[in-house]
């Protein structure tokens, strides 16, 4: 059986943006529309490096969790969600999470 395979995150997802847990810990929320491959910050801004990505659905980390609600809250929301999201391990790498509601 041949492993599927994606150009980006919004093919992946069916999402623009959402979070990335990274092995050190950091996460990172951003729009990932037009960045192919895994989304890193740069000084320039967010690059993506082209890489297929390879995914497997995944338990929501606790944490990822806190941090979209704590974003949420930052942006005016006036509830936030305690259910609805979905993560991918994408390329044994990266976490990544998308939150029903968001684009």
């Amino acid at each position: 059986m041949t492993e599927e395979t994606y150009r980006d995150l919004q093919e992946l997802t069916g999402h623009e943006s959402g979070a990335l847990l990274f092995a050190n810990g950091d996460i990172l929320i951003c729009n990932w529309t037009q960045v192919q491959g895994i989304p890193r910050m740069f000084a320039t801004g967010l690059i993506g490096l082209g890489e297929t990505l390879t995914a497997e659905p995944c338990e929501v980390p606790d944490e990822v969790k806190r941090a979209m609600n704590e974003h949420e809250r930052e942006q005016g929301a006036d509830a936030v969600s305690t259910e609805g999201f979905t993560a991918w391990r994408v390329n044994d790498e990266v976490t990544v999470v998308t939150q029903c509601g968001w684009a």
